[in-house]
């Protein structure tokens, strides 16, 4: 018997199955896992699945990229379809290439479900499915807080590459699959800050069809005859063959909102903001100490260091910009302890006595961070400590030299090799020479996405000529390359990406033109955080003040949101 859980990144997926496990395994039932520590328990699976994360797959054409995620389904559950024990708790499954070749639209439905069929064969389907569902904005923030206690901030993988927007249509998807398929779906609602809620709903909705009377979370149900699940016509859909198609099916399941109530008027947020991290601080004190990232009032500090022992690492990431004694004193606290965090909160642009002492002491314990906080510095202090780095790690040396095209930055890119092609790249942000270009048309074919970051800010026709050749397979990166840039061509990128990532309108940031406040307007209901965000000083105008109450109404109760409004409002 197969239960697949299913749903966006950021869902809770992971731990919800976990925690099923370990529930059935207290009742006395024998389970095995798909991944059962996080990765893989096919070892070839796991190779497939670092093969589909790697950013140089964005060169896979649709089909190949839909077969390699397939097969790495196909492998985990052909190793495991003899296995004794009685339950299989898949961690995704047939369903999810199907699902993603849907909302990144790069290969028609019916097709994808055509070769999904013909490649299983006989394996076996799941005989349930959880759909782990939640808002965007909370998968988004998860995934965030994740990047940050995994240390992988600015790392590019192929998801990462997409931009939102698939995210928004993959959970589109999961949601109206789920309604027109009853019997083999059930969806179960992980917005809440802490996983338990949603725990006990999944024991209370699946222990009964395994033949338990009672449904304890802790392992104390008593059992019937043991598991017996609804039997299964192990066919890939119930019902309906797949969303659009007509269906006798119940409603919709509602989708999972926020928990948080509708805003006060504009003059409030900053106190209605506050107050909902308060509540936060206790039972998500991560989440809490995000939603401080960049804040300076009185109340963001007494809130940082009432969670500065229960989430270090974040709390030093929301020092984020932020360049006053205060800041730089809870830095100088944090660096021996989260020296990573600390400089990734340390803005480029921070050059004082005191940021360069950080950065110096810091030097060793993180080398590529410090190179990062380097970004277009070009100082006799700042070329000391390139020379330490080239010791201590090309790589970091390397991307120490964005926003820098002269002859010395050549002579460290001259010592690159091709274990170094990719910091190479990155390091090369802005540089518009000949040589940068040589380098650029010859890597461009391994490292695309590398490649496309070098050209952040760069508005030359062959930039915009590279750009407009991967916008379809890596819209997000080539939305980060464009920041800044204005122009025509820029505007014109962005309309074409706007659907898929957030990052079309986030990027306009302090831009007044006619056609950024078209776009902000256009699509405020699919990104109104973006939007508001990329207002800056426009925001106070009649015209930002209306858009913001705009997307007020649109996304009711948003942190991002409210965290925004609460910035621009402290900073008049």
């Amino acid at each position: 018997m197969i239960i697949a859980f299913e749903g966006i990144d950021g869902s809770g997926k992971t731990t919800l199955a976990r925690k099923l496990v370990e529930s059935l395994r207290a009742r006395g039932i024998e389970v095995a896992e798909t991944r059962p520590s996080g990765a893989e328990e096919s070892a070839v699976a796991d190779k497939i699945r670092d093969i589909t994360r790697d950013s140089s797959s964005a060169m896979l054409a649709p089909v190949p990229e839909f077969l390699l995620f397939l097969a790495r389904y196909l492998q985990q559950i052909d190793e495991m379809k003899e296995r004794r024990e009685e339950i299989l708790i898949a961690d995704r499954s047939f369903y999810t290439p199907v699902f993603t070749a849907a909302a990144r639209q790069a290969l028609d439905v019916e097709k994808a479900l055509s070769l999904t069929r013909t490649c299983a064969g006989d394996l076996p389907w799941p005989d349930l499915v959880v759909l782990v569902d939640v808002d965007i904005e909370t998968s988004s923030i998860r995934k965030r807080i994740a990047k940050i206690e995994e240390k992988r901030l600015g790392e590019s993988r192929r998801k990462g590459t997409l931009g939102l927007g698939a995210r928004v249509r993959l959970r589109r998807v999961c949601l109206e699959t789920a309604r027109v398929n009853p019997g083999r779906f059930i969806v179960i609602d992980n917005s809440a800050p802490t996983p338990e809620p949603a725990f006990e709903e999944l024991v209370r909705r699946v222990l009964p069809r395994l033949g338990f009377r009672s449904a304890d979370p802790a392992g104390e149900g008593s059992a019937a005859a043991g598991p017996d699940l609804v039997a299964s016509d192990n066919a890939p859909f119930c019902g309906c063959p797949w969303p659009g198609a007509k269906s006798q099916n119940t409603a919709p399941p509602e989708p999972a909102r926020s928990s948080r109530g509708p805003y006060p008027d504009l003059a409030r947020i900053p106190a209605w903001f506050y107050g909902e991290v308060k509540g936060l601080a206790v039972a998500a004190p991560k989440l809490a100490a995000l939603c401080l990232k960049g804040l300076a009032s009185t109340e963001a500090w007494a809130l940082r260091e009432s969670l500065v022992d229960r989430a270090i690492e974040i709390v030093a990431y929301s020092l984020s910009n932020l360049e006053s004694d205060r800041a730089r004193a809870m830095r100088e606290r944090l660096a021996d302890r989260a020296p990573y965090h600390v400089l990734h909160s340390l803005p480029f642009w921070s050059v004082g006595e005191e940021d360069i002492r950080l950065r110096r002491r810091l030097v060793e314990a993180s080398p590529f961070e410090v190179g990062l906080s380097l970004k277009g510095v070009d100082t006799d202090w700042s070329w000391e400590i390139r020379k330490q780095l080239e010791s201590l790690s090309l790589p970091a040396a390397l991307v120490s030299l964005r926003g820098l095209d002269t002859p010395e930055s050549w002579r460290i890119r001259d010592l690159a090799g091709k274990k170094e092609s990719k910091p190479l790249l990155r390091g090369l942000a802005g540089a518009t020479s000949e040589p940068s270009w040589t380098l650029r048309r010859k890597l461009v074919s391994k490292h695309p996405i590398e490649t496309l970051q070098s050209l952040a800010g760069v508005g030359s026709a062959e930039a915009y000529a590279l750009r407009a050749r991967f916008l379809p397979r890596a819209p997000e990166t080539v939305m980060r390359s464009i920041e800044g840039l204005f122009d025509d061509q820029a505007m014109d990128l962005r309309r074409r990406a706007v659907t898929n990532s957030r990052e079309a309108i986030g990027g306009l940031w302090g831009c007044e033109s006619d056609a950024a406040w078209d776009l902000r307007e256009a699509y405020l209901d699919l990104w109104p955080a973006a939007a508001v965000a990329s207002l800056g000083t426009a925001w106070s105008s009649l015209r930002g003040r209306r858009l913001i109450k705009k997307a007020m109404a649109a996304a009711p109760g948003s942190l991002k949101l409210g965290r925004c409004i609460t910035r621009y409002m402290e900073a008049e």
